[in-house]
């Protein structure tokens, strides 16, 4: 990892050619920075990510020139988002992600076991705070 911008992007650098590659994780929505629970992803993912060698699993590019990816950690094969989902710090993204019924069953474990965000009254998912927020 060389920077992270918040809790689903980030840049990576290639081991192999150095290059730094803007990703934007595929399938979830984290808190905005300046967002309850903002903060609190982007420690989760940086904790994840900080001295770990990650597959990535492009799948195409965003309108920002982001890479949209899946993430696989290559120690113990453990999928970032699912961390990320199972540890209540994110949304799944439905607008992006339709076909995530694994990602959303475990979405719904962390909201029954009130882990992270779920563990606050009623969190605001980042698509409607972006939408309130123009100018954050």
């Amino acid at each position: 990892m060389v920077r992270i911008a918040d809790g689903d992007t980030f840049d990576l650098e290639r081991l192999d050619t150095g290059a730094i590659y803007r990703i934007r994780v595929y399938g979830i929505d984290c808190p905005e920075l300046n967002q309850p629970g903002g903060r609190e992803a982007l420690d989760a993912s940086r904790n994840l990510l900080n001295g770990a060698v990650y597959g990535v699993v492009g799948l195409y590019l965003d309108n920002y020139d982001r890479l949209v990816a899946i993430l696989i950690n290559q120690e113990n094969g453990r999928v970032l988002q699912e961390e990320l989902i199972s540890g209540g710090m994110c949304w799944v993204y439905d607008y992006f992600c339709r076909d995530c019924q694994l990602w959303q069953d475990m979405q719904t474990e962390a909201k029954t076991s009130q882990r992270g965000l779920w563990s606050t009254s009623d969190p605001i998912p980042p698509w409607d705070w972006r939408r309130s927020n123009p100018s954050r």
